[in-house]
């Protein structure tokens, strides 16, 4: 942007430039020359400051812009209203009263493109003050915008650092996968014995487990074993002791009964011994 504006500013400052020299000096380029309009004669169709191109003819017809010499650099710009042999009258638009006649020796040329509200500015830049000041807008504006030089430099220098910048960001990726992978091996190398340790240990338990399983039914068998066992080797003492007892009870029972039997006789000797000397002493009173 600021590279156009600088070129808008030189082209527009050198068409100022060529315009006022050429309207001061009146210098014909190429079959023109530029003048500028200092009266308001010829309003509205030109106004005061307005900036004329003159193309220089030899034919001129009624209603024609010209402009003519008078005297030594003053020249008007008037209308043709009357062409009579060699002799020619003008007028201006905004006046009332028409020129003194000329000749076609006097008219310099006719007015083929006129610069209107843009020729004002011209006019003012035509100036020495308005020289000064735009001289002074045209420096800022190139110390402003940076040299094409020091741009390059700045742009080379931003590639440097964006380059610089990309090889310590590669580093710094590099590094960090490089840490990722060291810390993935550390990490997998530390996992294999943990893995291991857990797969030999998960296959212990179902070892414990599997051998449990198997041994509890072959534990309650062998128990069932020994209580069976047990309870036939109980039966049989309590068998074999049964027989033992009885044949100990029988000889103290006998000796009981025996007891029990010479009692009872015993007490029925008495018992007769009693009874016999009564009946005696009833068959002696008969």
């Amino acid at each position: 942007m600021k590279k156009i504006l600088y070129r808008l500013f030189i082209v527009v400052s050198l068409f100022i430039i060529t315009l006022n020299i050429l309207s001061i000096l009146h210098i014909p380029l190429f079959g023109f020359r530029i003048f500028r309009v200092g009266t308001g004669s010829m309003v509205p169709y030109l106004n005061t400051n307005d900036y004329i191109l003159v193309e220089e003819t030899d034919k001129y017809e009624e209603g024609d812009v010209v402009t003519y010499k008078v005297g030594d650099n003053v020249f008007i710009t008037h209308r043709i209203i009357n062409i009579d042999g060699n002799k020619i009258t003008t007028k201006g638009d905004a006046n009332n009263i028409s020129d003194d006649p000329i000749t076609f020796e006097n008219i310099i040329g006719k007015v083929v493109f006129k610069v209107g509200v843009f020729g004002f500015v011209i006019y003012l830049f035509s100036k020495p003050l308005s020289w000064i000041l735009l001289f002074m807008i045209g420096f800022a504006i190139t110390m402003s915008i940076p040299d094409q030089k020091s741009k390059k430099k700045i742009a080379r220098k931003k590639k440097e650092l964006n380059t610089d910048n990309k090889v310590v960001e590669a580093k710094d990726k590099k590094k960090s996968t490089t840490k990722k992978k060291a810390t993935r091996k550390t990490n997998t190398k530390e996992l294999k014995p943990k893995k291991k340790e857990a797969v030999t240990k998960k296959a212990a338990s179902k070892k414990t487990t599997t051998a449990k399983k198997v041994a509890e039914p072959k534990k309650k068998a062998a128990t069932k074993k020994t209580n069976t066992k047990e309870t036939k080797v109980a039966k049989k003492v309590a068998v074999a002791k049964k027989p033992s007892t009885k044949k100990v009870a029988e000889p103290k029972k006998k000796a009981a009964i025996k007891k029990a039997n010479t009692k009872e006789i015993k007490t029925t000797k008495k018992v007769a011994s009693v009874k016999k000397p009564v009946a005696k002493k009833k068959t002696s009173k008969r």
